[in-house]
């Protein structure tokens, strides 16, 4: 287990106070803890989104367009490797 000091929102301590509270979480620790763990790992999906793109032989410029396109983003969203 590892210490660390994070500063929140006010807004977000009152949520995991209120979990404590309630008895939903033991701890504010085990409420972030919690939180984060749920969260995807976007490191793991890039890395495995990248290796797909790379099995196929890259992207040509107009499926990287189209893609932006369709997800309405400018070309500087859309890196990839």
């Amino acid at each position: 287990m590892k210490r660390i000091t994070i500063s929140i929102p006010d807004a977000i301590f009152a949520k995991a106070q209120a979990a404590v509270v309630s008895g939903d979480q033991p701890n504010i620790s085990a409420y972030i803890s919690d939180a984060v763990a749920r969260q995807p790992d976007w490191a793991l999906a890039r890395e495995a989104l990248d290796q797909m793109i790379s099995e196929i032989g890259g992207l040509s410029d107009a499926e990287i367009a189209d893609a932006e396109r369709r997800l309405g983003v400018s070309e500087s969203h859309l890196v990839f490797a």
